[in-house]
């Protein structure tokens, strides 16, 4: 079986499919068809699996069956992403919120100030560097320039990520 290509830092691309409410991950060989032709500079071209022959739209992103005209949409990722599509859902973003707001402490709050954020950083070595990160993100964050975060702006920010 084809190895799927690589991007620069090693991780492995995979294409997926929408497919009754989730991504489902194509085989490896029509993977690499398809990013191989992405590769070529084609963004429309066909190409057949399993006995059938799809029309690739990669402008629009989509993957037509052209014997039942069913037409599906596709994405580009490399398997590290792809592998975390279920730890990346709103009960996570919600989750990780109410941590960060309480500061790591029990409880949740309305909204998540820069200090409470501090709190709860990975890494703390470089003070200066950790206050101008924070504040940095909090900033992005921050769309109703109250310089708090609340749950929602945060469930914004981390979904965009």
């Amino acid at each position: 079986e084809p190895t799927s290509p690589t991007l620069s830092q090693g991780q492995r691309l995979v294409v997926e499919v929408w497919l009754a409410g989730e991504w489902k991950r194509l085989a490896s060989s029509e993977s690499t068809e398809i990013i191989k032709r992405q590769d070529e500079g084609s963004s429309l071209f066909e190409y057949a699996s399993r006995g059938t022959t799809y029309k690739i739209d990669l402008r629009h992103m989509t993957q037509t069956n052209l014997k039942s005209k069913r037409t599906r949409n596709i994405r580009i990722v490399d398997t590290y992403f792809a592998n975390q599509d279920d730890a990346m859902d709103f009960d996570t973003f919600r989750s990780a919120f109410r941590e960060h707001a309480s500061g790591g402490a029990a409880g949740s709050l309305a909204s998540l100030s820069e200090q409470a954020l501090m709190k709860t950083w990975p890494s703390d070595e470089d003070k200066d560097l950790l206050k101008l990160t924070v504040g940095l993100v909090l900033k992005e964050m921050d769309l109703r320039k109250t310089n708090n975060v609340d749950m929602m702006e945060w469930n914004h920010y981390w979904a965009l990520e």
